[in-house]
């Protein structure tokens, strides 16, 4: 049986992926994890603009149909600049994008990835972090300690 980074993300504990700021998330037979970042922007004056962004490591999926249809339903939401949707995949594609009313109301900037790949700057961070907490898993898995849990959504 093939190991995947797939099936190794899916396969760590719901409260270690809390650790990692994350938390698990599904859409429409979409599943991975979701996380809620805030950007503050300040001044001498203190805060002058809060805006925010959603990240989504996405190991369950069709490929490009799901890849189309978050680019074609997936809605704006208040104050969240940039929706952000890796899709580990067996292919490396383009960044493919849509603004919400020009990008006045933000952006889903999705991107399929094969690990080991090279991502688009935009997802370097999260293919990192995909990488390095499969590799953890691995590595443990081969040194023969108990894997970090079983996933349930």
């Amino acid at each position: 049986m093939k190991t995947t980074v797939s099936s190794l993300l899916a396969s760590l504990a719901p409260e270690l992926w809390l650790e990692l700021g994350f938390e698990l998330w599904q859409w429409q037979g979409l599943r991975g994890v979701h996380r809620h970042v805030t950007f503050r922007k300040g001044s001498l004056l203190g805060e002058v603009a809060r805006y925010f962004a959603e990240d989504y490591l996405v190991w369950d999926h069709c490929g490009s149909s799901d890849e189309e249809r978050l680019l074609r339903q997936w809605p704006p939401s208040p104050d969240v600049i940039s929706h952000r949707f890796l899709l580990l995949d067996e292919v490396t594609t383009s960044r493919r994008s849509r603004g919400f009313c020009l990008g006045l109301k933000g952006w889903v900037d999705v991107q399929r990835y094969r690990p080991g790949d090279r991502p688009h700057r935009k997802f370097r961070d999260l293919a990192a972090l995909a990488e390095e907490v499969a590799g953890c898993i691995l590595r443990r898995r081969q040194e023969g300690g108990v894997p970090f849990g079983a996933a349930q959504i």
